[in-house]
């Protein structure tokens, strides 16, 4: 896992509250697993849309990309650009 990856997790867990196991993340490749492991860990106070809003800002300010470029089927390393 890359330097910027592991940033990014490190604002999740601070934005959400959660823990993401270097093992979990690993297989977290694209922004729509992370919403939906995230919106799991949180239960049923999570609704997805504001989750997909908040790890949205995340990651596009941690890759410091155009927001039109993100999808949540984008793959983090390949296509939007996290090493």
């Amino acid at each position: 896992m890359g330097l910027t990856i592991v940033e990014i997790v490190i604002h999740l867990e601070q934005e959400f509250g959660v823990d993401l196991p270097d093992t979990e993340a690993g297989r977290l490749t694209t922004p729509g697993k992370l919403v939906d492991f995230i919106v799991e860990k949180l239960g049923a106070s999570a609704e997805r849309a504001d989750v997909s809003k908040r790890v949205k800002a995340i990651i596009v300010d941690q890759l410091d990309i155009d927001a039109a470029a993100y999808t949540e089927d984008a793959d983090l390393i390949r296509d939007l650009g996290a090493d």
